[in-house]
């Protein structure tokens, strides 16, 4: 046996015996994820990570390797991180998803082709409605609005995002195209009234402005005016929805395409009670406060470029009990995988007053739609 054989050999050896802890290890995660998702614990500890990493690199006696070992660990950390979580939203077959509105709200039509059109649901009066049937285990997720590329942030979807323990596990964007739905037989000249959600109505100011003697009335959803226009079966009354709701409530189409922007879209988020992880991810998103002096922002915001993070987006938000000092929604890119990323993650949230982790998700890409 040459020196070559005997050296593999050995190698071989050690494989059987890493085998077998990688088996162990694993097996060990697998109940420390259940143990985390059955009491609502995020799946990331950052500071836990690090600790254990620094812990078994201080062990390797030749320091030659203590680099390698350091990415050895960050790697099986990261296994162990996927392996503890459930797998993202669309692999869930038999998830129950939650929605605000009735049949043919623009965020069923998220619903669908997020999760797939045959996926178990039910609708809520609210959004609020919604976050509660998560904290009561009622529903697996939930699908909510965001944002509209033409009439901005939902803000109250952003304040729930703070108030719940919840974390966002995708996003998907749906292309919005009103129309001005009636009862069959109904004409322009007829119409008095007009109902949709107040984002609705914001998308389609400009048409609605050159009907000034129209009445137009703020209702909870989309599809819900739909509904409330064929259950009243008036002519002179109108609804600002889908198509799809025009379908479903026996409404004509008296006018299509009425949002003032051609490209009107509006940002979904995918909220789970628990965190995913995902391999794709690549979108974070947190909330932060900051100290109410000089500087202090900006001495958080540093840290997205002195370490090369693509900050996306950020959205403020009034402190209900303190005026004049605000929270800050942050979106940007990268995966928590990435343990120099996580690494700056924990700088930003040790310099906040406030942190909170939303969540990291796979963003939406228009061709995986």
């Amino acid at each position: 046996m040459n020196e070559l054989t005997r050296l593999r050999l050995r190698i071989d050896r050690i494989d059987a015996r890493l085998t077998k802890l990688f088996e162990d290890r694993m097996r060990t995660a697998e109940k420390i994820g259940r143990y985390k998702r059955a009491r609502g614990l995020p799946v990331f500890d950052g500071s836990r990570e690090a600790v254990v990493i620094h812990k078994n690199v201080s062990r390797i006696r030749d320091a030659r390797f203590r680099d390698s070992a350091g990415r050895f660990f960050e790697a099986l950390m990261s296994i162990s991180r996927a392996w503890q979580a459930e797998k993202p939203g669309p692999d869930n077959k038999d998830a129950l998803v939650g929605f605000q509105g009735v049949p043919g709200a623009y965020s069923e039509q998220a619903l669908e082709e997020y999760f797939g059109p045959g996926t178990r649901r039910l609708a809520y009066a609210t959004w609020g409605d919604v976050f509660e049937a998560l904290r009561d285990r009622k529903i697996d997720y939930g699908v909510v609005p965001i944002e509209n590329s033409s009439a901005g942030a939902v803000t109250a979807v952003y304040d729930l995002l703070k108030d719940y323990d919840f974390r966002i596990v995708g996003e998907h964007c749906v292309s919005v195209t009103h129309h001005l739905l009636g009862i069959p037989g109904a004409r322009i000249a007829d119409i008095e009234e007009v109902y949709s959600h107040p984002q609705a109505i914001e998308q389609c100011a400009d048409y609605l402005g050159a009907h000034p003697s129209w009445k137009v009335v703020p209702h909870p959803n989309t599809a819900m005016s739909a509904e409330l226009v064929h259950d009243r079966g008036e002519k002179r009354l109108a609804a600002i929805a889908s198509s799809k709701a025009a379908d479903l409530y026996g409404l004509d189409v008296i006018e299509s395409g009425i949002n003032d922007a051609r490209n009107n879209a509006t940002r979904f988020f995918v909220v789970a009670p628990t965190a995913r992880t995902d391999p794709a991810a690549d979108k974070i998103s947190v909330v932060i406060a900051t100290a109410h002096r000089a500087g202090s922002l900006y001495a958080v915001l540093r840290y997205f470029a002195d370490n090369g993070i693509n900050l996306m987006k950020i959205e403020s938000r009034p402190m209900k009990d303190t005026p004049w000092e605000y929270y800050f929604y942050i979106d940007f890119e990268g995966n928590l995988a990435d343990e120099t990323l996580a690494r700056s993650v924990e700088l930003i949230r040790d310099h906040s007053a406030y942190f909170k982790l939303l969540g990291n998700y796979r963003s939406f890409r228009e061709a995986s739609s």
